[in-house]
């Protein structure tokens, strides 16, 4: 019997020197996870935010190429109403000339030479209303494309950035390739 209980105090004896061994190895190991979840972590941590500036980054793109496909079309409408008015005005300036000619032309004092003087006022102040609203529409449509080129710059400045961004990804990338 005495020796049944001897057994246990001399393999606990003998596997005290082992014990310590595994502890210190458990240790450099637990300490070198450590540090890797540390690294692991700032790598998350930086990828995170890198995630989140190309994420504004695309917004800004997406906003900014709306902006400009609005402003085109808003310079297309412009220059399509500025050159309605200006046929328009072509024809109008026809008519007051037709109109003109047809009063010099005709020496008699008929009821279609006063018809013809009677609508000549009105034509001619039509016509100067439209010379004002050709003006102003040649206003808009110089702001208007103004305003484009400046959101196309923007635009062109964006792109140039996601650009960078995304060679840089290429650079970083490039040696995780070339070891896999």
């Amino acid at each position: 019997m005495f020796r049944l209980s001897f057994l246990p105090l001399a393999l606990l004896l003998a596997s005290t020197p082992t014990w310590g061994q595994t502890n210190s190895n458990d240790s450099r190991t637990l300490q070198a996870l450590l540090t890797e979840v540390r690294q692991l972590r700032q790598e998350l941590e930086a990828t995170a935010l890198v995630t989140h500036k190309v994420q504004v980054l695309l917004y800004r793109l997406q906003t900014q190429s709306t902006t400009v496909a609005q402003l085109s079309r808003s310079v297309d409408q412009a220059h399509s109403d500025v050159n309605q008015m200006e046929d328009e005005r072509t024809r109008l300036a026809a008519d007051i000339k037709q109109h003109e000619e047809f009063i010099g032309n005709t020496s008699n004092t008929s009821g279609d030479r006063k018809a013809v003087e009677d609508a000549l006022p009105g034509l001619r102040e039509k016509l100067l209303s439209l010379d004002n609203q050709l003006q102003q529409a040649q206003e808009k449509e110089s702001s208007t494309q103004e305003q484009l080129r400046s959101q196309q710059a923007k635009l062109e400045r964006l792109e140039a950035d996601f650009d960078r961004l995304e060679k840089s990804f290429e650079t970083n990338r490039a040696p995780t390739d070339d070891s896999q």
